[in-house]
């Protein structure tokens, strides 16, 4: 698979440096600083864009360059790259997100794996339509572990969890709870 050309990111900013640029003409430097390219990097891409040779150096004109690299924006490869770097770096944050969430550690019993719905955790109120579950004030492990109980309880026995439910009393008025 061929490398992904590294000057792709500096496209855009190079496009708005290349508007104002003081010189009618681009030469190496001006590529090697505009796309951070190595010496030899910018010699590719200066005869990649139909550069030539003039007092012993590699120019191009800086309109035509422009004009060169808007056809690159809105080429197949140029927008098909833009897309999969964002969906690696959508995966990245992802990524990140689920290892930071598997940093966390929910305290839940230790028994809680053969809990029954008639074994709800500490805490937890059960009514027809509302679950209350308390928790020490500014303790959000302990609301999230609880949390995970009721869950782990609902799913691992589904039938008791619904005669729970459906055997519940009535919920108090809001202002009860």
């Amino acid at each position: 698979m061929a490398r992904t050309p590294t000057w792709y990111d500096h496209v855009d900013d190079a496009l708005a440096a290349l508007r104002d640029f003081p010189a009618p003409h681009v030469e190496r430097p001006d590529v090697e600083r505009l796309f951070r390219l190595s010496r030899r990097d910018a010699i590719r891409f200066l005869h990649r864009f139909g550069a030539h040779e003039k007092n012993d150096r590699l120019t191009i004109a800086a309109k035509s360059l422009a004009s060169k690299l808007e056809q690159v924006r809105v080429s197949s490869g140029y927008v098909s790259e833009l897309r999969r770097r964002e969906r690696l770096r959508a995966g990245r944050v992802e990524l990140q997100r689920q290892a930071s969430a598997r940093r966390f550690l929910l305290p839940v019993e230790a028994d809680s794996a053969a809990q029954t719905a008639a074994d709800f955790p500490a805490g937890v109120r059960l009514y027809r339509d509302t679950i209350v579950v308390e928790f020490p004030e500014g303790s959000h492990d302990e609301l999230l572990g609880r949390l995970f109980e009721i869950a782990r309880i609902a799913r691992d026995d589904p039938d008791g969890f619904q005669i729970a439910v459906e055997g519940a009393p009535p919920s108090p008025r809001r202002g009860d709870v």
